[in-house]
């Protein structure tokens, strides 16, 4: 009876040590494509990150800008308001003055002539200048109305510059969160890929 014979077959041995070989460098090349790939994606995330990060900063130095601008303009247009509504009070007080004046001074000359007659409490003489009061009373209550009519005009305006800034805010947040996520899932690969 013979033994068989348990010294390894130098043949076998080698063939077995070759395919070791291939495998440990096949798994090599394959973790090496794969910290590759994840270094990749993490570059492409970070970039768009950074260029996020700018967008959002133009975005808010332009939202800045405007509001700047916008009250500036309010501003301008308060003063010109005041400036008016000014100018047009001197000019009433100035044709009142006058009207006082002349009125004193008809009166004064319709009295010393007799000819001053009053009817239903008011005297003739004098309607055409209070007509001229009303008149001037009523442009200035119609340049009133214009002005507030032009600032609620630009507050609306502001309102809705300001309404369209924040929408424009919420959405470059919105793809910050999807970038951020993004990163999260890649990094999550990543990880994986290593625990392969």
């Amino acid at each position: 009876m013979s033994t068989p014979d348990t010294a390894p077959q130098p043949e076998n041995h080698a063939q077995r040590h070759g395919l070791a070989v291939s495998l440990l460098r096949g798994l090599g090349l394959v973790v090496l494509m794969a910290a590759i790939s994840a270094g990749t994606a993490f570059l492409i995330v970070e970039l768009r990150m950074n260029a996020i990060a700018a967008a959002t900063a133009a975005a808010e130095d332009d939202l800045t800008a405007l509001r700047q601008a916008t009250l500036d303009e309010v501003a301008a247009l308060r003063a010109e308001l005041a400036s008016t509504t000014a100018e047009l009070q001197a000019e009433v007080r100035r044709q009142r003055e006058e009207l006082e004046a002349e009125m004193k001074r008809v009166q004064e000359a319709a009295v010393a002539a007799g000819v001053l007659l009053e009817q239903e409490g008011e005297l003739t003489g004098l309607e055409a200048r209070l007509k001229e009061i009303e008149t001037l009373k009523l442009d200035l209550k119609s340049a009133r109305e214009e002005m507030d009519a032009k600032l609620q005009a630009l507050e609306a305006s502001l309102k809705d510059q300001l309404a369209s800034s924040e929408q424009e805010t919420a959405a470059a947040l919105s793809l910050e969160m999807s970038v951020k996520g993004l990163l999260i899932k890649a990094q999550g690969e990543v990880l994986l890929a290593q625990v392969y």
